[in-house]
């Protein structure tokens, strides 16, 4: 899958912002972003994607098979645990999982790799996270078996997109 809408990556990072604001708002956790990030889950984000008319819907997805009949049509969102160990991926791009937990991140799927057995993920953090800085954009590779086990405590939503050119429209930027 490759993204062939007109919006750059920076562009719908920022799309992203204004829809995780406004999934803080919906959700019933205390704090709102900005400027208090306390965090929420992706079912909240989906909701405000839909009401933004950005998504016309989504499909759950409930095995590692659906995923995969999924991602030939386009990417999905996955709320899963973060290992500590994902801020640290080796110079392709790999993550490994670790035992630490930093926490939770929901993150997009973006493809698959049958060749390594690889999923390729995508994080929305800047330069924080460490493939940005190795130029790589914010991709990361996650096993098979990595993400089955991190599918036992998550959810994957694949979306049915209305708008392609959502961010524009919604004047996210000028």
């Amino acid at each position: 899958w490759t993204w062939t809408g007109s919006q750059s990556i920076d562009e719908l990072n920022l799309l992203a912002l204004r829809l995780y604001s406004g999934a803080t708002k919906r959700d019933p956790f205390p704090g709102v972003w900005p400027p208090q990030d306390t965090g929420s889950l992706g079912q909240y984000a989906i909701d405000e994607a839909i009401a933004q008319g950005v998504w016309s819907g989504y499909v759950e997805v409930n095995s590692f098979e659906e995923l995969q009949y999924a991602l030939q049509k386009g990417p999905c969102i996955t709320g899963t645990d973060w290992p500590d160990s994902y801020f640290a991926p080796d110079r392709c791009g790999a993550v490994k999982k670790s035992a630490l937990l930093a926490g939770a991140h929901e993150w997009v799927i973006e493809g698959i790799r049958y060749s390594t057995k690889q999923l390729l993920g995508r994080t929305s953090w800047g330069d924080d996270f460490g493939v940005e800085s190795d130029g790589k954009g914010g991709f990361f590779w996650v096993t098979f078996g990595d993400y089955q086990s991190l599918m036992a405590t998550g959810d994957i939503h694949c979306p049915m997109i209305a708008m392609p050119d959502a961010a524009t429209r919604l004047g996210v930027w000028p």
